[in-house]
């Protein structure tokens, strides 16, 4: 979710909300995604993981993030290939459905979003890391025996 705190300049700061700087502009680029990796990378003492976990992990996040706005059917596109590129995109193929939240209806319409995007990403990758997990213990207990 924190690429999505380039949805604070508009409201905060009166920035254009076509601004490359507002809501799924710069902040959901690929570019971004990397920075926020080789941030993170430095602090993998602190978090406890190899240098290039922290930074895979990290920026594979943050660059899905923007992957899964450009697959959603409302919305504005994202500025994915920034700074390269200012142009906004979409996915051809767009299976995620937006729920467009206003200020009037934010919490009843978060709660909408909330449970769409855990039947259509959170709850099957989490099915799909626990197979992978019983998959790998399976096959560790296979060896030892």
């Amino acid at each position: 979710m924190a690429p999505d705190i380039d949805s604070l300049p508009h409201p905060l700061l009166g920035v254009a909300s076509t601004s490359i700087y507002s809501h799924r502009g710069m902040g959901h680029s690929l570019f971004m995604a990397l920075a926020v990796g080789a941030l993170a990378a430095s602090f993998h003492r602190s978090l406890k993981v190899r240098y290039l976990t922290a930074a895979v992990v990290i920026a594979g996040a943050a660059a899905s993030h923007g992957l899964l706005d450009m697959m959603t059917d409302g919305g504005r596109p994202v500025a994915y290939l920034w700074p390269l590129s200012s142009a906004r995109l979409f996915a051809d193929w767009r299976p995620i459905h937006a729920i467009p939240l206003h200020r009037n209806h934010f919490l009843a319409l978060s709660m909408i979003r909330l449970a769409s995007e855990l039947r259509q990403l959170i709850a099957p990758m989490i099915l799909a890391a626990v197979a992978i997990r019983i998959t790998r213990e399976g096959i560790t207990r296979a060896s030892k025996r």
